[in-house]
């Protein structure tokens, strides 16, 4: 029989009873206010924060209960990509053994603090753990709902994600990555952009002979919330800036400026330039230059300018004068973070005096 630990428990490969000597009372209904957490972002499960691996993620502060009695600062990092949810933990340092768990409420439900089903990612120092809550066999029997644990593999199911910790130079570290809809439906979270899951953190410090330091983030009766950002970072862009409507000539010979607005989320300095495209797909055309900075709405926030050529858009040349089509800005930031910004364009009607008279449109 192979022993790991959950929370401060020693469990068994099969059965987490421990589980249940934590619980707040089933009948809780609540999510605590103002703990939604959310942002787009990828990280690498190292245990090490890196520079601005998580500066697009969600953050909440927190004090951690240390071995002894006292508290130290901690910080919950919560962020997602197309694929996978990504959390992270730091806190100062004292117990000699740490473990971090997250329960979610797979269904938002709210209903109790834990239900049959419910997902459960750990790491108790050593590895990382993927389990799910039940009261079902082997469960000993007239236990409430969500009671015991089971790792997800005993019971048909996959080990879904990854972990890591670091415990050095005064400061804990937990990074999880754990997919947002894997096939294993019966014991994972299956969630996507916009929906939101409730979570509960346990972190447990503790030592022979010594009081536990235990913490639980939110606390009190209520859960926090975890919303699904957008895998895609929503931009705000404008063809021919200052200019209504925005005309494309398909028969002229020269460039489209494209204005690409900051954001408090979307820095255009952070901007990896080489990722830009832009058209009628939003792959067909690479800017001209590397565009310049400027506050084109005068709002105290960097924009980015750029050109692209007219006749590299992916517009049909022989679109109707007049039509509307919508064309679209892609690209990633520094650290991977996709965006897109969409605006519509009017197709001017050909001129008979410019160049590819009769409908060619450029060459």
């Amino acid at each position: 029989m192979r022993t790991d630990s959950f929370g401060k428990f020693i469990w068994p490969t099969i059965l987490l009873v421990g589980l249940a000597l934590w619980l707040i009372p089933s009948s809780t209904t609540a999510h605590a206010p103002g703990v939604s957490l959310t942002g787009v972002g990828t990280a690498t499960i190292d245990a090490v924060i890196s520079a601005g691996e998580w500066d697009n993620a969600g953050t909440a502060t927190f004090d951690v209960n240390v071995i002894g009695g006292g508290t130290t600062p901690g910080t919950l990092f919560v962020m997602n990509d197309a694929s996978n949810l990504y959390l992270a933990i730091r806190y100062g340092t004292v117990g000699q053994i740490n473990n971090a768990n997250f329960t979610f409420d797979n269904n938002h439900s709210g209903e109790t603090r834990f239900e049959n089903g419910d997902d459960v990612l750990l790491h108790n120092g050593s590895r990382f753990i993927d389990a799910f809550r039940t009261n079902e066999p082997p469960c000993p029997p007239n236990r409430p709902p969500g009671n015991c644990g089971f790792l997800d593999e005993t019971f048909g199911g996959t080990t879904d994600g990854s972990a890591a910790f670091s415990n050095a130079g005064g400061v804990t570290i937990y990074e999880f990555s754990h997919p947002l809809d894997s096939s294993d439906d019966t014991h994972d979270i299956s969630l996507g952009s916009g929906d939101t899951v409730g979570f509960v953190l346990r972190i447990s410090m503790f030592d022979i002979g010594i009081p536990t330091g235990d913490t639980v983030f939110p606390g009190g009766i209520e859960s926090g919330d975890i919303v699904v950002a957008p895998s895609v970072l929503p931009a705000d862009i404008d063809i021919k800036p200052g200019s209504e409507p925005n005309s494309l000539n398909l028969n002229g010979n020269g460039v489209v400026p494209v204005g690409l607005f900051g954001a408090v989320d979307l820095d255009v300095k952070d901007i990896d330039v080489t990722t830009l495209l832009f058209g009628l797909n939003g792959d067909d055309a690479a800017p001209v230059h590397r565009g310049h900075v400027e506050d084109l709405n005068n709002d105290g926030l960097d924009d980015l300018v750029l050109h692209f050529r007219e006749g590299d858009l992916g517009v049909p040349v022989n679109s109707a004068g007049n039509t509307s089509l919508t064309l679209t800005l892609t690209g990633k930031l520094d650290d991977g973070t996709a965006f897109e910004g969409e605006d519509d364009v009017r197709i001017t009607p050909n001129n008979s005096k410019s160049r590819g008279k009769g409908g060619k449109g450029p060459k």
